[in-house]
């Protein structure tokens, strides 16, 4: 029984590594934010319209200040519903 135990989860890891590696096709690639779950709220800040901050609803938020080339995650401990800029302070959200 153990070894057929080791031989199963020998089996799953191989299929592991294996998807791992697998060229995706059309050459496709991650960009942005993501972490499996999905995409809510985007906001535009009105003083710069590259930061943008967008919600997640797995818990976390997003925001970038180069027009989506790279995020940053942050957690506010909760589902954010909606964000807000400053109207007068572009250091305010």
């Amino acid at each position: 029984m153990k070894s057929r135990n080791l031989i199963g989860i020998a089996f799953v890891l191989f299929l592991c590594f294996a998807t791992a590696l697998a060229q995706r096709p059309g050459n496709f690639r991650v960009i942005g934010p993501g972490g499996g779950g999905a995409m809510f709220n985007p906001t535009i800040s009105p003083h710069d319209l590259n930061t943008v901050l967008i919600s997640c609803d797995m818990t976390g938020s997003y925001i970038t200040h180069d027009g989506g080339r790279t995020w940053r995650m942050f957690n506010l401990r909760g589902v954010v519903n909606f964000f807000v800029f400053d109207p007068q302070d572009p250091k305010t959200m």
